[in-house]
């Protein structure tokens, strides 16, 4: 909510796991409905839920922690 207060509020957002991107659009969707399209998602992991959401993030960026432990 704090970012959407901004004077020039973000145009794009970048989230640490998928399921705080979906809680984010969810805020823009029920708060600020008139912003959803003008802010880009990216976040880290992919669900394949995402596929069945309707206002899908710009990017995801797989992250395997086993992976990314190991490097």
């Amino acid at each position: 909510h704090e970012l959407m207060q901004l004077a020039e509020p973000p145009t794009a957002i970048l989230t640490f796991k998928t399921y705080v991107t979906l809680d984010a659009i969810q805020c823009l969707r029920l708060h600020y409905p008139d912003r959803l399209n003008t802010i880009a998602f990216v976040g880290f992991g992919t669900l394949p839920l995402l596929r069945h959401v309707d206002y899908r993030p710009l990017a995801s960026i797989e992250a395997d922690p086993l992976v990314i432990g190991a490097e």
